[in-house]
């Protein structure tokens, strides 16, 4: 498995190399409210913005699933408590009974 995974990584970064020398040409770019323009490579552009688009709908999904996140914690919590309790009963029930005590389950 490992060995494809880095067959993949390495054909992707093969893909990524050509489509950068075959987009060099300069663009300008202009941010349109803003007075600045800024003269870059194509592919700079193009990758730059993919990037962007990949924090941003990787904060969307992380902001979407939030109340996901938050109800596995409680469900963690609540599961460390019970195996705390229940580990409290198995220590109370294999306890021996003190002297006198009424026994369960005698006749």
């Amino acid at each position: 498995m490992r060995i494809v995974f880095w067959v993949l990584v390495i054909a992707l970064a093969a893909v990524v190399a050509v489509f950068a020398i075959d987009n060099r040409a300069l663009t300008t770019v202009e941010f349109a409210p803003l007075p600045y323009l800024i003269e870059m490579p194509l592919f700079l552009v193009i990758l730059g913005s993919m990037f962007v688009g990949l924090l941003i709908g990787g904060a969307a999904a992380w902001l979407a699933q939030g109340r996901w996140r938050r109800k596995a914690r409680e469900l963690a919590r609540r599961d460390r408590q019970r195996e705390a309790e229940m580990t409290a009963l198995k220590a109370r029930a294999t306890a021996p009974a003190p002297a006198g005590a009424p026994r369960l389950g005698a006749s």
